[in-house]
């Protein structure tokens, strides 16, 4: 089910419950973000501090969650598809049901990751060496703005191409790596936009196997980290001066997962570049917490749920 039981939905839950359909919640895609409770409480911080209002805001929203704790509806969902240790963490509520079973499955990533250990393909890009950077479309997309800042962009056009292309280029002469880039698949750079990466190469929805085929990856916060772990490549976090301050502590935080600390970059001043060696721990950790557990099937994911289907014994 890809509904969350809340005020709006209970009624759907309630008759499920009633007329004892089977159901369950998915839970495929973790973020290590959305298991951090000090970073979200320092996000909370910088919103406050721009928008003092949003304080008010938490305060009425937890006054009125006492005063509903009773209204809401216990579901009971049959199973939990999960992927990762973590996956399951996203549903505490409904740990204590006897009845309920977790389906440990895998990140939707890791589908595609059996993909293309099955069928292999061959590498887009005609370069020997090659480091890739995974693009988020920082300075046009709403994806990673946050707070009071919902609806903008967490980085000015004009400010972050030609920073991040001073970058590439400090890279690309420090390594003999050329730098080729993971464009967000929300991204356009097409017309007006086509040459913001200067004459690099921009390819989209291609992550797996240009990150696959890479010397590194070049990277802020996004979860494509994932499949950095799944194949095995080291990582150099970028932190850009002129982002906001959350996003900021965004890509320290993922960095920390890793146990590296951002390279911070500026128009002024671009640090002496290395690309450290792999932690085998934070790696294994990290898949393990957020894309697959280990002793898990080595299947596609609708295969193990199909699995799961035709051991049950439901009577409707």
């Amino acid at each position: 089910c890809m509904l969350h039981n809340n005020e709006s939905t209970s009624f759907i839950f309630k008759e499920l419950d009633k007329t004892k359909i089977k159901y369950g919640f998915i839970s495929l895609t973790s973020n290590p973000e959305n298991y951090s409770r000090k970073l979200r409480y320092f996000l909370f911080l910088d919103n406050v501090k721009q928008n003092p209002f949003l304080l008010f805001k938490k305060i009425f929203f937890i006054i009125k969650n006492i005063f509903l704790k009773g209204e809401n509806y216990k579901a009971s969902p049959s199973f939990i598809l999960s992927g990762g240790k973590k996956g399951v963490e996203k549903f505490p509520q409904y740990l204590r049901n006897n009845k309920l079973e977790i389906i440990n499955t895998h990140h939707l990533d890791y589908d595609e990751y059996l993909n293309n250990l099955s069928n292999e393909k061959p590498t887009i890009v005609d370069k020997k060496s090659y480091a890739v950077y995974i693009d988020m479309y920082l300075p046009f997309s709403m994806d990673t703005s946050h707070g009071n800042k919902k609806n903008q962009p967490s980085a000015n056009a004009d400010e972050f191409y030609p920073l991040i292309n001073k970058f590439f280029e400090k890279f690309e002469n420090r390594f003999g790596y050329e730098v080729v880039v993971a464009a967000s698949p929300r991204s356009d750079y097409s017309g007006e936009r086509k040459n913001l990466y200067g004459d690099r190469l921009v390819i989209r929805n291609k992550t797996h196997n240009l990150i696959k085929n890479s010397k590194c990856v070049l990277i802020h916060h996004s979860t494509a980290a994932g499949i950095a772990v799944l194949y095995n490549k080291p990582m150099v976090f970028l932190t850009p001066n002129i982002v906001d301050k959350k996003l900021k502590r965004r890509i320290e935080f993922m960095a920390n997962n890793f146990m590296q600390k951002p390279l911070k970059i500026s128009f002024d001043y671009i640090p002496s570049i290395n690309i450290n060696p792999i932690n085998e721990y934070a790696y294994e950790t990290y898949k393990n917490n957020y894309i697959k557990m280990e002793h898990t099937a080595e299947k596609p994911i609708w295969e193990i749920f199909s699995k799961y289907l035709n051991s049950t014994n439901w009577n409707y």
